[in-house]
């Protein structure tokens, strides 16, 4: 929930309402006026609200020479009161008057009062003139008085003629009204009203809303009562259980009830709590899983019986005798708002008719294109009628979401059968009267960012409306429910209305966007009674013995204070425990019996408790304290003294609990005899040590508790040997091995113990653990895994019980394997190569498991590429997983690694048909050995066929190939590898004919008309010199094969640079293919325009293929065709060399521009590199210093530096107009990114409406595909500007010399326009770590680029461009020093935690960084007004809640505990002062 401020109170001339401070300098006299008591008899009953209205004439008003006045004291409500005024102004040229507590100084401690008035000042000549002013206040003894400091000018109140001062006379009126007090918190809902509320668990407020009314709907409670459960049915794991037990606790509880369990149910973590959902889609979740759990029982169809009705979608010809209908369902309605006044609006706008004619004609079957009409009508509606405004709806032209609230009336009772049923459909039944009555409504107040929501309801349609606000329930009116929630603006009531000022208006942002009928006819039956009869007995019996827990643990947390809780652990629990669910150490201290103690009895009284629970009388027991030592372990450290068994139990627990830990662990010794009755215990001396021992069977692999002794210290274990193989069982004279566990932490340390010295020399103590064995066993070592003790808790601190599953089949598991987490690459591949019967481990290759996707890695691991299990189970951050894949591979894993993979898709010459074929090679062979093997797997179209390698990128041929070039840097992930045969015309090209591409294209009638989108299969075309277009398309369509019908339709274009100029048959089409120096295929090409009809092909043109074997992965668009060209080493067509080559930066760059995203970047701003290098190089002061310097001689040789012939450090000319262009451009650039970024991160972390809209935009592409490409195309843009704005920098400050460009760089970062530094590039950097961990599996190559460290010590986001290109951006929170929580970014980029930001500016956390005070500077820069553009960085916030859920979880508790006591202590004063109750 996001909790709203309330609008501030009217003030006339923007002044403050504050408690009067006089800031003078020095001590100031106290003018003491006496006093008339005014005539108030005691313990007089007085109604609430009372009011009193005081006059106060004051004579010689003009020679008044004190500081301040005060009035006669005046009662009202039995409460002192008085008025006091500055008359000369409260260090202000004005009127300073305020309302006083007269007595304030002797009431007692915490005193406060709540009142509402006003102070005039009384126009004696024109009494309309009089200056009022009002206000409210809660009076403490901190703010013993409230008023106006600038109530009036000075000047204004000593002007005669203005009639406030008459004779020397001024007039001032108070009128007080005092209300009685209410604390806002100790409302007790379920006594005022009879109902309880629903607890908010950070935004759950718009599903409480929803359950309330639900709720209220008797028969639907009564219907999922009879739902049926189990008593072993868990709540958090089903929803009608769930549900069950909340209506349960709403109908029977008397405190607001919380909905954990119900929200568990429906899957949901703690984020989701704080996340606001769409309220529509969760009605129709909740209904649907319902519906689904109802059936096959009872109370099967009881949601489409209450919320289910009918509407025929109907087309009806006008010309002809045809009509389609189509009957279908609906649970609720979608009224539009906007443009309509009401309900009644809204269905007349719904059941409008709409004609199909000109080109929007219908295609009727048999009739072909007729005019006609197409509408909706009701067949029938539902009982229960759930309408849904649309006050959110996506704005096309502000690309954003908005909220509609516009004035929107609804009635009391609804009337769907007006004007003879014009809203039913012919087949509809007369018969049922459509008359409702209004049930419910839900309302929304805020913006469409963020809000609060709650309901009003008549849960028995009385005239008594409730409002239903989270935990609060109140009654409310008619007005409240109905005409205040219609939205619309409302106008403030004038304070002076003399004064002809106009009347201020304000948008009512709190309006209905939910409303629910109930049939008048069904109105009995809906509204039916509900008991406890109609309660299952296993639920009202689980939820009474619920309630009773937890009044006992209530009860026990308020008394835990005076009671301690001590565990004891025996022998018994030591053998229990011991080799099954404990090998380390002694016990399990929570499975032990434990007992609570009143802190104040004697110890003595605890063993007589022992002696009832155990058997063990009190002279026979003896206890230890535990301890924790310095390498972790936990072991009985010394027993107690008789003088601390004498204290009391909260005693003892305070000398022995270091850590004033609640509890007191304590060992019970207790002796044996051979009768195993107990016996006193053993005298202990400062000689003798307690050890305990576990015996180990090397042939079982068994672990176990043998018992205890005392020993010697100077005593060596020779001496205990016989009594050692007696408790284990052993002849006497076994030969035994002994060793000490010493610690399992962060290691095993286990070592051998020489039975030929002393327990003293072996360094033992009280409480150390001795493991022993049968020797005989390190002699036949080779017949056990593990054959002594140190090898098997080495085996059982590291096994691993891992879950391989075949990589074919990702979700099932295959089979189990125990291995051990120190087990190396080898030993991992041989048991699996083992299971699987398969000769040659190397054959396998396994993959990691992605813990997030819950998805293998994209990656495989390399051949011994990690050492250990343990490396291959690490996620990220130490998250571990035991989910292996595996797949056998066809040759060895370390050759298969030496070849290069490509999928190339042969297009046959003379069948309409792709083959897709996997070409495996050794990597440094050529395209040349791509084509030989090639010819050996495809049908070629006659045996001397060449063929040649293409690449295709988004339905263009970017490359051809050249026969030598390697294929260890070719990528097929991202283009398109494609193979077809050289027709015979092009291996003969005249020496005027001309190759050029042929596109198909199609225009998008949502963009601009000259945009062009691209789709089919490009290809090449002989054009001939002399061609006209008419012979060519002879040519295209005999090429394609298309029908005359069909092809007649085509227009064809020449585009250059993404623009169509449309040719006519008789053009010549080589004449406008003329150009040699194009950059690219893109740049010109013939476009074919015509409709995509074409069937889909087995793969798409920008399909991104997977490189695993056969194995298919689901990869995005590629992040970046030139980028990642570029640093990789290869633009386009030319080889690159360490970015020394032909084809120099300006050339991609115009690449770039004309590319494949030119239809993106049309609507963007870009570096005008081209215009500012020529700008540079026409630099007249610069050339002719060039000249002077050069002697007239030539322009000196290319590759050296500009500044040895230019001695200038700086350029007037240029300094003008070169910066002031490129700060505009990089400005535009920068709000241009964070723009289209901000929109995309909208999509992605949004859900309901918004996502729909989104999709709907884009023609319901996949949005994960449209967010990648987007992406993609948005970190090609900034890093490509950034890169070209670096690039012109280092030209000027080579031009002339200077350091001006390094300069400007660093001015760009103050003004916040440093393209790689923007806050927006750290999210979508977010944004694409959290997509790695998607199960939409890894976006793609370039996302590598981006990496984080989320360590505690320095936390960073790593951008790597290149190897000298890296960008590192902390994510240390500048205030708090630790790593930013629900980080948000201010206007200067910096970034901050929210409450750490909230602090600095002085608001609330609640409130948020939008309500920071205009002068309030950044902690960092100091930069002014930046609080204002604030943004919450959602993307890195999802991250750090993936990667350091238990940081996350933490500073989430923290921060909501701090928002619930600010809100509380807020809200309890606005509460207070706004309502005064």
């Amino acid at each position: 929930m996001t909790m709203m401020t309330p609008p501030p109170l009217e003030q006339e001339d923007e002044e403050m309402l504050v408690p009067h401070q006089e800031f003078t300098e020095g001590p100031q006299p106290m003018e003491v006026i006496p006093t008339e008591t005014a005539s108030a008899p005691e313990n007089q009953q007085v109604e609430d609200p009372p009011s009193f209205k005081f006059r106060w004439t004051i004579e010689n008003f003009s020679r008044l020479n004190v500081k301040k006045l005060y009035s006669d004291i005046f009662y009202v409500g039995a409460y002192k009161w008085r008025v006091l005024i500055f008359p000369k102004g409260n260090n202000v040229d004005h009127l300073s008057i305020y309302l006083d507590v007269a007595d304030s100084a002797t009431l007692p401690y915490g005193w406060s009062r709540y009142a509402q008035f006003s102070l005039a000042i009384v126009n004696q000549i024109h009494g309309k003139y009089t200056v009022r002013k009002e206000t409210q206040h809660q009076f403490n003894s901190r703010e013993s008085d409230w008023g106006f400091t600038s109530f009036m000018s000075l000047s204004e109140l000593y002007d005669p003629s203005r009639g406030y001062l008459v004779n020397d006379t001024c007039v001032i009126e108070a009128e007080v009204t005092v209300r009685k007090m209410v604390d806002y918190w100790s409302y007790d809902s379920k006594k005022e009203t009879g109902y309880v509320g629903l607890k908010n668990q950070g935004a759950t407020c718009y599903m409480n809303s929803l359950l309330q009314t639900l709720y209220h709907i008797p028969y639907f409670r009564k219907a999922v009562y009879h739902m049926p459960t189990t008593e072993n049915d868990m709540p958090s794991g089903s929803i009608p259980l769930a549900l069950q037990s909340l209506f349960y606790k709403l109908q029977y509880s008397d405190n607001s009830v919380a909905t954990k369990e119900l929200t568990k149910s429906f899957g949901w973590d703690t984020y989701d709590s704080f996340m606001q959902h769409d309220v529509q889609e969760l009605n129709r979740v909740l209904c649907e899983k319902l519906e689904d759990k109802m059936k096959g029982t009872v109370v099967e169809g009881t949601i489409q019986h209450l919320f289910e009705g009918h509407h025929m979608n109907y087309i009806e010809c006008i010309n002809v005798d045809y009509k389609s209908t189509r009957k279908e369902s609906f649970y609720d309605l979608q009224l539009d708002v906007k443009g309509c006044r009401d309900v009644y609006a809204s269905f007349d706008k719904y059941v409008e008719v709409e004609r199909l004619e000109g080109d929007n004609k219908y295609h009727a079957e048999n009739y072909g294109l007729q005019d006609a009409k197409k509408g909706v009508l009701f067949i029938d509606f539902p009982p229960v009628l759930q309408l849904q405004l649309k006050r959110f709806e996506y704005d096309f032209m502000r690309d954003t979401m908005v909220k509609i609230n516009d004035r929107y009336e609804f009635p009391l009772q609804l009337d769907l059968d007006r004007d003879n049923g014009k809203y039913l459909s012919p087949e509809a039944d007369r018969r049922v009267r459509n008359l409702y009555t209004l049930h419910s409504v839900l309302v929304h107040s805020g913006g469409v960012h963020g809000g609060h929501y709650y309901a009003f309801i008549r849960p028995t349609l009385s005239d008594q409306w409730f409002k239903f606000d989270d935990e609060r329930v109140t009654k409310e009116d008619a007005k409240r429910a109905l005409e205040e929630q219609y939205g619309g603006e409302e106008e403030l009531p004038q304070t002076n209305p003399g004064f002809n000022n106009p009347p201020f208006k304000f948008t009512k942002y709190s309006n209905a966007y939910m409303l629910v009928y109930i049939r008048e006819s069904d109105k009995e039956k809906i509204m039916c009674n509900v008991d406890e009869k109609d309660i299952a007995e296993h639920l009202r019996v689980r939820l009474k013995k619920e309630q009773e827990e937890k009044e006992h643990k209530k009860k026990e947390k308020a008394e835990a204070h005076l009671y301690t809780i001590i565990k004891v652990a025996r022998n018994e629990d030591l053998a229990e425990q011991i080799g099954k669910e404990i090998f380390f150490d002694l016990v399990d201290h929570d499975k032990v019996r434990s007992f609570r103690i009143q802190k104040q009895l004697p110890f003595s009284h605890f063993k007589e408790e022992v002696a009832k629970e155990f058997g063990i009388p009190v002279q026979f027991q003896r206890f230890w304290l535990w301890a924790k030592r310095q390498n972790h372990t936990y072991r009985p450290n010394r027993p107690l003294t008789p003088q601390e068994e004498v204290q009391s139990v909260g005693q003892l627990r305070e000398v022995s609990n270091k850590a004033h830990n609640a509890e007191l662990k304590l060992f019970l010794e207790i002796e044996l005899g051979l009768d195993l009755r107990p016996l006193p215990p053993p005298q202990k001396t400062k000689e003798d040590i307690l050890l305990f021992f576990k015996l180990y069977d090397p042939e079982k692999e068994d672990l176990r508790f043998v018992g205890r002794l005392f020993v010697k210290a100077l005593g060596k274990p020779t001496e205990i040997l016989l009594k050692l193989n007696e408790m284990a069982g052993f002849s006497p004279n076994e030969e035994i091995e002994l060793y000490e566990e010493i610690k399992f932490e962060p290691n095993v340390m286990c070592e051998h113990i020489d039975k030929r010295i002393s327990f003293r020399s072996s360094q033992l103590e009280d409480g150390d653990i001795i493991c022993y064995q049968r020797a005989s066993a390190l002699q036949n070592g080779d017949q056990y895994r593990y054959p002594d003790v140190p090898s098997f808790l080495e085996y059982v601190r590291n096994r691993q019980v891992v879950h391989f599953r075949s990589l074919e089949k990702p979700k099932e598991d295959d089979f189990s394997l125990e291995l051990s987490k120190l087990s190396t690459y080898d030993d991992v591949v041989e048991r699996v190569a083992r299971q699987l019967g398969l000769d040659d481990p190397s054959k396998i290759r396994l993959t990691s498991h992605n813990c997030y996707s819950q998805q293998p890695k994209p990656q495989p691991i390399k051949f011994r590429g990690l050492e250990h299990l343990s490396e291959m189970l690490v996620h990220y951050n130490q998250q571990t997983s035991d989910i292996l894949y595996y797949e056998v591979l066809d040759i060895p894993l370390p050759e298969l690694q030496g070849l290069k993979t490509l999928k190339v898709a042969f297009h046959h010459a003379t069948k309409d048909e792709v083959a897709v074929h996997s070409i495996r090679l050794p990597k440094n062979s050529t395209v040349a050995d791509v084509i030989n093997d090639l010819k050996t797997k495809v049908e070629l179209s006659h045996p001397d066929a060449e063929l040649r390698l293409l690449e295709v990128f988004y339905h263009k041929i970017y490359k051809i190939f050249p026969p030598g070039e390697k294929i260890e840097n070719i990528n097929d992930q991202y283009w398109t590898l494609r193979a077809e045969e050289i027709p015979e015309e092009e291996k003969n090209l005249g020496p005027h004919d001309r190759l050029i591409h042929v596109y198909h294209f199609t225009r998008d009638p949502n963009q601009n008309q000259m945009q062009v989108q691209n789709f089919g299969e490009p290809f090449f075309l002989v054009i001939r010199e002399g061609e006209t277009l008419a012979d060519v398309k002879i040519r295209i369509q005999k090429k394609l094969q298309v029908p005359d019908e069909e092809f007649s339709k085509w227009k064809l274009a020449f585009i250059s640079l993404g623009r169509p100029e449309y040719l006519q048959d008789s053009d010549i089409v080589s004449n406008r293919f003329q150009r040699r120096d194009i950059y690219g295929a893109w740049e010109q090409y013939l476009g074919l325009e015509h409709s995509d009809t074409a069937p889909k092909r087995a793969y798409t043109a920008n399909q991104a293929f997977r490189g695993r074997d056969g194995r298919r992965r689901q990869l995005g668009v590629a992040l970046s065709i030139f980028i990642f060209r570029l640093y990789s080493g290869w633009v386009s067509c030319t080889r690159l060399s360490h970015f020394k080559s032909e084809m120099k930066f300006g050339q991609t760059f115009t690449e770039y521009l004309h590319g494949e995203q030119e239809a993106f970047l049309n609507k963007c701003s870009h570096v005008e590199y081209k215009r500012l290098k020529k700008f540079l190089k026409s630099c007249r002061v610069c050339r002719a210093l060039s000249e002077s310097d050069d002697g007239g001689n030539d322009r000196r040789e290319e590759g050296k530096e500009m500044s040895e012939f230019c001695r200038c450090n700086s350029c007037a000319l240029c300094d003008q107009m070169f910066f002031t262009e490129l700060t505009k451009e990089a400005s535009d650039i920068a709000g241009c990114f964070s723009s289209r970024v901000r929109r995309l991160l909208n999509l992605h972390v949004s859900s309901g409406l918004y996502r729909y809209m989104w999709r709907l935009r884009h023609c319901f592409m996949d949005d994960q595909q449209v967010m990648i490409q987007e992406g993609r195309m948005l970190l090609d843009y900034v890093t490509m500007n950034a890169i070209a704005i670096n690039k012109i920098l280092k030209k000027y400050d080579k031009i002339h010399g200077s350091a001006d460009g390094r300069k400007f760089k660093t001015k760009m970062r103050a003004e916040h326009i440093e393209l790689l530094q923007l806050p927006w590039l750290i999210e979508l950097g977010a944004f694409y770590l959290n997509f790695s961990g998607s199960d939409f599996g890894e976006p793609g190559e370039f996302f590598h680029k981006f990496s984080c460290d989320l360590s505690d010590m320095q936390p960073v986001m790593t951008m790597t461009l290149s190897d000298s290109m890296k960008y590192e951006y902390s994510l240390v929170c500048a205030i708090c020093l630790d790593t930013v929580f629900n980080p948000y970014a201010l206007g200067c980029g910096h970034l901050f935690c929210k409450s750490c930001a909230c602090s600095a500016a002085s608001v609330l956390l609640f409130q948020g960084l939008k309500e920071a005070p205009q002068g309030v500077k950044c902690p960092v820069c100091r930069s002014v007004g930046v609080y204002k553009d604030a943004v919450h960085m959602a993307e890195l916030d999802l991250l750090l809640k993936n990667r350091r859920k238990e940081y996350w979880k933490e500073r989430m508790r923290r921060e909501r505990a701090e928002m619930v006591k600010q809100a509380k202590e807020y809200w309890e004063s606005q509460t207070i002062t706004a309502i005064g109750i």
